[in-house]
């Protein structure tokens, strides 16, 4: 058995897909820890690890009250010990038979001086869209192009990119005692500040070229027969507030923070209606004012 422990985040979730959650990981790595962030149906969690038919039980930890998922991250990391590498998962993310493995066969086999650069690998959830946009997203702002050009050869099974969700991220613990995620960020924009720490330091973030994961993002909701995922109105303050200070700070490139603020403040429209314009607005001022002056 690998030297990996697994921290996953809980807030309220629903059960029956977080046990695949636990299920999917608990062969692939030495310890789980869950940190609970105060959910209201904590006793269906304790039921849950309780009668899961897996060898070794998940340790879980029970904040008093939401410190949001930095937080939770972080408290996490620190009792992941020992440990080679820490795999953080958000509760709807499940991983493929033999993510972990491949994430450290691959890993294994690059050239020492791209090695020992490596702070994290991440499990892909997603393929590249078919859409033009998707395309230059994904040249433009998720591939690392210099480090990719520097030696293309070595980058057959990992690539490296900019940044990626935490979901999915399997950490060197050596990185995780020196970098913790950023509290005040509560909850969205925390991997993507994390990660831009890491690379500013001349670290390298490799995400799989394959598709390891299964990743549910946000709330659903039926549109005209259409599968709509979007945030609430406390996500999309997060989202907005924590990308202010991330541009301010030329860690996110605008284009970016452009499609993710018009994207997710669309799909809430979509699905609550042009009459939360107003408050949308609302909210997206007083985000960006807060972040733009670090009021956190």
């Amino acid at each position: 058995m690998n030297n990996i422990v697994a921290i996953i985040v809980s807030y309220n979730p629903k059960i029956r897909r977080f046990k695949k959650v636990i299920e999917s990981v608990s062969k692939q790595v030495r310890k789980i820890i869950i940190v609970d962030n105060n959910s209201l149906n904590i006793n269906e969690l304790y039921l849950l690890i309780k009668n899961l038919a897996i060898s070794h039980k998940p340790v879980l930890i029970r904040l008093n009250k939401n410190k949001g998922l930095a937080k939770a991250l972080n408290v996490g990391m620190n009792k992941a010990t020992p440990a080679s590498f820490i795999l953080t998962l958000d509760q709807d993310t499940v991983l493929h038979n033999g993510a972990v493995e491949y994430l450290l066969s691959a890993y294994e086999k690059l050239p020492a001086n791209i090695k020992n650069r490596v702070a994290a690998l991440h499990a892909k959830h997603e393929n590249l869209g078919k859409r033009k946009i998707d395309k230059i997203i994904y040249k433009h702002l998720i591939l690392n192009q210099k480090e990719l050009k520097r030696d293309k050869r070595a980058f057959t099974k990992l690539y490296p990119v900019n940044g990626v969700i935490q979901s999915g991220m399997l950490i060197k613990q050596s990185i995780a005692k020196k970098f913790k995620f950023k509290t005040s960020f509560f909850i969205d924009q925390i991997d993507r500040e994390y990660c831009a720490r890491l690379t500013s330091k001349g670290y390298l973030i490799l995400e799989s070229r394959k598709k390891l994961a299964d990743h549910a993002l946000g709330i659903t909701a039926k549109i005209k027969g259409k599968t709509i995922r979007y945030e609430n109105e406390l996500r999309l303050y997060y989202l907005a507030r924590n990308s202010a200070y991330l541009l301010k700070k030329g860690e996110l490139p605008i284009l970016e923070y452009f499609l993710d603020i018009i994207n997710l403040y669309r799909k809430f429209l979509l699905v609550k209606g042009i009459k939360k314009l107003p408050l949308l607005v609302k909210i997206y001022v007083k985000a960006t004012i807060d972040g733009l002056l670090n009021k956190f």
